[in-house]
């Protein structure tokens, strides 16, 4: 697969999996029975764990490479996804939640990175369409999010979706 069509494939993936938690997310910790003082605690968790991570995981994709930065990002995502979607313990949460902040961090700028020195398409082009493809994946979670009421707010696809994201990448470097 070629670096950009890939590029636009994770990008894609990641946006809608942080868009499908991050718009649900408090009704889904509620459905979960946290009250909305832990569901606030968990996204302190978040952020600083992004805090603390965002320097430390620079140097890592500086010295190893943007490929294992982006890659082990991708696996802390997966962690994050299925141990969010499928526990209700708050200490199992805050864990998941670190998870979350450090896939974050390894991905920040890696992938990007990634795809300016391996694409031969111009940066402007590579991130106006990357940018186009989020705004369509949140549409698709905007639509998705009022026709949800209906449905149990369990979303067990997003590790399923992670794990695409994954595997897509992984198979641009096999």
């Amino acid at each position: 697969m070629r670096p950009h069509k890939l590029f636009y494939s994770v990008s894609f993936l990641q946006f809608f999996m942080s868009e499908i938690t991050g718009t649900t997310l408090i009704l889904f910790l509620l459905a979960k029975g946290l009250s909305l003082q832990s569901a606030n605690f968990l996204l302190v968790v978040f952020f600083v764990s992004i805090f603390l991570f965002e320097i430390p995981t620079g140097a890592i994709a500086d010295k190893y490479g943007r490929k294992i930065s982006v890659v082990l990002g991708l696996c802390c995502f997966l962690v994050y996804s299925v141990v969010f979607v499928w526990t209700d313990h708050i200490g199992l949460l805050v864990f998941a939640q670190v998870f979350g902040g450090l896939a974050v961090c390894l991905q920040s700028g890696s992938l990007e990175s990634w795809v300016v020195e391996n694409s031969d398409k111009p940066m402007e082009v590579l991130f106006t369409t990357s940018n186009s493809i989020q705004y369509i994946s949140g549409f698709i979670c905007g639509l998705l999010g009022p026709s949800s009421q209906h449905l149990t707010i369990h979303f067990p696809g997003q590790p399923a979706l992670s794990l695409l994201s994954y595997v897509l990448f992984y198979a641009a470097f096999i």
